[in-house]
């Protein structure tokens, strides 16, 4: 038994960390029944704390035992992420629930998102991390077409005007339209897929100047930057001296830009 499932099995967390430190030591060894050590914590029913470190680690959470038990399976059946909501427990539960959509975000397979999304408390998910949807967008490796189902999930998820939050203080580098139409891009998914979820996001926040001209300097004269331009909040230019200077900067660029035409608007 090597000294990683020794501290497993005597439950001894400050020898955990030392072993799980070492470069030595591989944290997806799996024992004599096949168990890694993140399945072998929670068979034997550790402390989050274990768990955390695991995924911290990078550890495999589908790697299977002998019985073709994977640590997902468990993840996902037992009291860690269907916990009361009144468990006073309950945000250290849902930190594995959180830790587990972290990590399947750099798999090109959706499938542990598509099961951990739906069995966690969304709530704890993006008061953990504001700028979550910010990190889907960058972080997730997915296809486009899973990329798009997975986004789908995320923004018909009851507590979705939460995730917004991070967007209502407005800066340059900080639009929702921005972020989600470049990861359209960078994934050549059509990009008018994407039109549902800026409509939906009127509910939640408002168009300004700084999202125009963060668009149009992306994607140019496109039905998206029209489409928010048409949605522009223009009570919002009104004792606003950064949205005035962005807007008479958006309307440099158009008098500029030699492709367009009087006759196009």
């Amino acid at each position: 038994m090597n000294t990683l499932y020794k501290a497993i099995q005597h439950n001894d967390f400050q020898l955990f960390r030392e072993s799980i430190s070492s470069p030595e030591v591989d944290v997806n060894k799996q024992n004599s029944k096949g168990r890694t050590p993140l399945l072998h914590c929670l068979k034997r029913q550790r402390s989050d704390r274990f768990i955390l470190a695991l995924l911290e680690s990078k550890c495999d959470v589908t790697l299977s035992d002998r019985n073709r038990t994977t640590p997902l399976f468990v993840a996902l059946t037992d009291r860690r992420l269907t916990i009361a909501s009144d468990d006073p427990d309950k945000k250290q539960y849902n930190l594995v629930g959180l830790n587990l959509v972290q990590y399947s975000l750099g798999l090109r397979d959706p499938d542990i998102f598509r099961l951990v999304w739906p069995s966690i408390d969304h709530r704890c998910m993006f008061d953990s991390e504001p700028a979550f949807l910010r990190r889907y967008f960058d972080s997730c490796i997915f296809s486009g077409d899973e990329f798009d189902l997975c986004l789908d999930m995320i923004m018909s998820s009851p507590l979705i005007s939460t995730a917004f939050s991070f967007y209502k203080n407005k800066h340059i580098n900080q639009s929702f339209y921005f972020d989600l139409l470049n990861a359209y891009a960078r994934r050549s998914v059509e990009v008018e897929r994407s039109r549902l979820y800026m409509i939906k996001s009127l509910w939640f926040i408002s168009v300004d100047a700084a999202d125009i001209l963060a668009v149009y300097g992306a994607f140019g004269i496109d039905r998206e930057t029209l489409f928010l331009v048409d949605h522009f909040e223009r009570q919002g230019l009104t004792n606003n001296e950064c949205n005035q200077k962005l807007a008479l900067e958006f309307l440099k660029h158009l008098e500029n830009n030699n492709k367009l035409e009087l006759d196009e608007f």
